[in-house]
């Protein structure tokens, strides 16, 4: 070989004269393809490449086969064991076999950070075509830009390159950590270039199209250009370490609220990092609701699983039905982050509100007023909504005033998701006032007795009841008087005319339901007029009352 260089102009390896088709032009360098981890989760697939020194005259670790080589072009033979002796154009590609799950980064760099490898899907095309994967495994391949990927100076060292690029380990099925081991493989390849070729051009492995291609080259990790389509060698392996969230629980609330949500965390340290500290976040799909993880951090411990609560409130209208509740856990930097969802729902489980407006709770009203019931159900908002709503009597119809005393007015509920409730109210019905009667009364003489000549009860209320009688010694009438359904005037005949010793007197009571007795008493003296008084007796009494 005479020289090797990138120009500024492009991709452009200026390699000897090279036969295309044959072996040699590239290779992973023996024992320096390796998988690294710089935090779990993730994987750093690397490997150190040879382009172009078959013998190994340069580099030892190179694929030996001390042979002379024909040059493809010329003719002649290169004695130096080298593949190719003027200057050519080529474009470099390196493309990784991993399981599927695998996440792929877009780009890489070379480590000397002096090229750009991007993502090829026409070279990954051709791998899987021309080197099917085994089931659960695919090729990502990448192809570098046009851009300064070696030092342009012609010297040995133009001949090595190295890449590492950073893999995302798939997870499991149900969001638990890669067991493992990673399976994997790595090749490279090289295409020759025109200037007319752009740096995203389609790759055709089968080494059709306007320019030659090698896509995977032997001899170590890589599949070789000459054997059968299909031929590539067994994976590599190594043991890795990853953590994940498993699946959370299945919580219930209801409006305003709180749920717990639980999600197993779950560490396997094949790869040996040792025990780590996870950043922990949550977040939900609930509108308006906030979910927060117990803390904000955790240890796992190798082999180990941990659990982890989310706590979620839940507005107080918030709408029925299931929300997702995801709990992120995330270490390193650049961080490599796992989640996982769990399932909340919001449920009714808040009974309706109840309104009794009428009567009012310790209210009082007068014995038969008309009282119309006001009250009324409602369920909270975004509810299932009122299902039942009933008083003592429908609401706008009368309120029970028609018996005395204290009275209980309750109301029950349910809404459609079978919460249900019951609001009281206490009022006190009073009876009425005693009706404003009069006894009028005339005499004719005073001595020895008052002789009464006439007795009269007036303004007697419609409906009530009048009873008279005459109280004390030497009463000249025995018997009592009882009109019922009395009203307006009633002449009490039977006490009149008779002679009253002083000291008795007639009492007459006007009594109605609902209302205070009234009495009237007309008192008779010695060789005195006759006095009158008035005086009620309240329902529930038995000793009379000035009114």
């Amino acid at each position: 070989m005479r020289s090797a260089h990138i120009t500024r102009t492009g991709l452009v390896v200026l390699l000897g004269a090279l036969a295309l088709l044959s072996t040699g032009c590239i290779s992973i360098k023996s024992g320096e393809t390796v998988v690294t981890q710089r935090a779990p989760g993730v994987a750093t697939l690397g490997a150190a490449f040879c382009i172009s020194d078959y013998d190994q005259d340069h580099y030892t670790t190179c694929h030996a086969g001390n042979v002379e080589q024909v040059d493809s072009r010329t003719g002649g033979t290169n004695t130096d064991g080298d593949d190719f002796d003027n200057p050519i154009n080529v474009q470099l590609l390196v493309a990784f076999r991993v399981p599927d799950g695998t996440t792929a980064p877009p780009s890489f760099q070379n480590d000397t950070l002096s090229t750009t490898f991007n993502f090829s899907q026409s070279y990954t095309n051709g791998l899987t075509t021309n080197y099917p994967p085994a089931a659960g495994e695919h090729w990502v391949g990448y192809i570098s830009g046009f851009k300064d990927s070696l030092d342009p100076a012609t010297k040995v060292a133009d001949r090595d390159f190295a890449v590492h690029a950073e893999f995302g380990l798939p997870a499991a099925a149900d969001g638990g950590p890669f067991a493992g081991p990673l399976k994997y493989r790595l090749t490279a390849g090289l295409r020759e270039v025109a200037d007319s070729t752009q740096s995203g051009d389609p790759v055709a492995c089968d080494g059709t199209g306007n320019h030659a291609t090698i896509c995977a080259d032997t001899p170590f990790n890589t599949p070789p250009t000459s054997g059968a389509p299909g031929v590539f060698p067994a994976n590599l392996q190594k043991a890795v370490s990853d953590f994940g969230v498993l699946a959370g629980s299945k919580a219930t609330a209801g409006q305003g609220g709180t749920a717990t949500v639980s999600f197993p965390v779950k560490y396997l340290d094949g790869g040996g990092l040792g025990a780590k500290t996870l950043t922990l976040t949550a977040s939900t799909t609930l509108p308006g609701g906030s979910a927060t993880p117990g803390a904000t951090s955790m240890q796992v411990q190798p082999g180990g699983t941990h659990t982890m609560n989310v706590n979620v409130a839940v507005p107080a209208a918030a709408a029925l039905g299931d929300y997702k509740v995801t709990l992120t856990a995330s270490n390193g930097s650049p961080a490599t982050t796992r989640s996982n969802t769990g399932t909340l729902t919001v449920a009714d489980q808040v009974s309706p509100s109840i309104r009794i407006s009428t009567p009012p709770n310790g209210s009082t009203f007068t014995f038969g007023r008309a009282i119309a019931a006001d009250y009324g159900c409602t369920d909270q908002t975004n509810a299932s909504g009122v299902a039942s709503c009933s008083g003592p009597v429908a609401n706008g119809a009368r309120i029970d005033t028609g018996s005395l005393g204290p009275k209980l007015f309750t109301v029950n509920t349910s809404d459609n998701a079978g919460n249900m409730a019951a609001a009281t109210s206490t009022y006190t019905i009073k009876p009425r006032s005693a009706p404003a009667v009069s006894m009028p009364f005339s005499f004719a003489r005073l001595i020895p007795k008052t002789a009464l000549i006439f007795v009269q009860v007036k303004s007697i209320p419609k409906g009530s009841t009048l009873t008279a009688v005459c109280k004390g010694k030497g009463c000249p009438v025995r018997k009592r008087f009882r009109k019922r359904n009395a009203k307006k005037n009633v002449t009490l005949k039977t006490f009149f005319p008779k002679s009253y010793p002083a000291g008795t007197m007639i009492e007459a009571r006007v009594t109605k339901t609902g209302s205070i007795t009234a009495i009237r008493r007309t008192l008779f003296r010695n060789k005195k007029r006759p006095i009158s008084a008035k005086l009620c007796l309240p329902p529930g009494e038995k000793k009379p009352k000035k009114c």
